[in-house]
């Protein structure tokens, strides 16, 4: 199941993806608050704080050629699995941004919930883009 907006903010593609970072996703998802980030190969890994869950949640960050992928990764996923692409591409003076998550369980009802679930997630992120984009 998919969820996905696109969004065009006042800002060429080398600025957006400046500032929007790994950090800033995660924070903007509305979900958690970071706790720690650490880069390496071309990989970068966003733990945040456990709120009020067992194990600290981490995102998996990877760089592509026009923009970003990110997944929640580590012990304690679930049955259900979601990766998101975020995809920076000009538009005018401008810079369209892509957000989409795919996302995967073999139970129906569960896909649909988190299909909802992460529809809102791609909706708060792009409803922060110009605060973050500044």
């Amino acid at each position: 199941m998919r969820a996905a907006i696109s969004r065009v903010v006042s800002a060429p593609p080398e600025t957006v993806a400046d500032r929007l970072t790994p950090e800033a996703v995660v924070e903007a998802e509305g979900d958690f608050r970071v706790k720690s980030v650490e880069t390496e190969l071309g990989r970068t890994v966003v733990t945040v704080w456990p709120n009020g869950r067992i194990l600290a949640p981490e995102f998996v960050f990877e760089e592509r050629p026009d923009g970003f992928a990110y997944r929640r990764y580590g012990e304690g996923q679930g049955i259900v699995t979601a990766e998101t692409t975020v995809t920076l591409r000009p538009a005018g003076d401008g810079t369209r941004v892509e957000i989409a998550s795919e996302v995967e369980t073999p139970l129906p009802l569960v896909g649909r919930v988190a299909a909802r679930r992460r529809q809102r997630a791609v909706e708060r992120i792009a409803g922060r883009l110009d605060a973050i984009v500044g």
